[in-house]
């Protein structure tokens, strides 16, 4: 009889090990997934503010370059006798066409995080960006100021677009 009491025990005792180990492990997974997720979420807002910088970047380049072709059309019509340089304009567009190549960064950030509207609204910024620099490259073949100032209110737009949808992915 003794022995069958301490089998008992022994049981109760294995079986009360085994619970506290299970209830342990899941506490432990619990709290591991949680971390797993707040790290998720930190590196998916860095490579959106990476994004972010690629694309104040490049919008610097390209207000700079509509601008000096803005003052080179408003000079060449007369409206203004504001010293421009067609050296200037030149060297902004090779600033503006090399600045492309940081799309290929951006449009990687954005999908390694996977974000198909931040992706899509890039895609058609990214086309945009490149007929304002076609439209503007032919600046000293009749290109008006009306048009350089629609494009650029289409840039606008799309620009900000595209910074709700980071927004948007941002606080997911």
């Amino acid at each position: 009889m003794e022995w069958i009491n301490i089998a008992s025990d022994a049981v109760k005792i294995g079986m009360g090990a085994l619970i506290a180990g299970m209830f342990g492990y899941l506490v432990a997974l619990t709290n591991t997934s949680a971390e797993t997720k707040k790290l998720h979420i930190t590196k998916k807002q860095l490579q959106l503010d990476k994004v972010i910088e690629i694309l104040n970047s490049f919008h610097k380049n390209y207000a700079h370059y509509r601008a000096n072709v803005r003052n080179y059309t408003v000079s060449s019509d007369g409206l203004s006798t504001s010293n421009f340089s067609e050296e200037a304009i030149d060297q902004q567009r090779e600033k503006f066409r090399s600045a492309f190549d940081s799309f290929v960064d951006a449009e990687s950030y954005v999908l390694s995080i996977g974000s198909i509207a931040v992706s899509e609204t890039l895609e058609e910024f990214r086309i945009l960006m490149n007929f304002a620099l076609n439209s503007l490259w032919d600046y000293k073949y009749g290109l008006s100021t009306k048009d350089i100032d629609d494009l650029d209110s289409k840039v606008r737009k799309l620009r900000k677009t595209l910074f709700l949808a980071i927004s948007a992915e941002y606080t997911k």
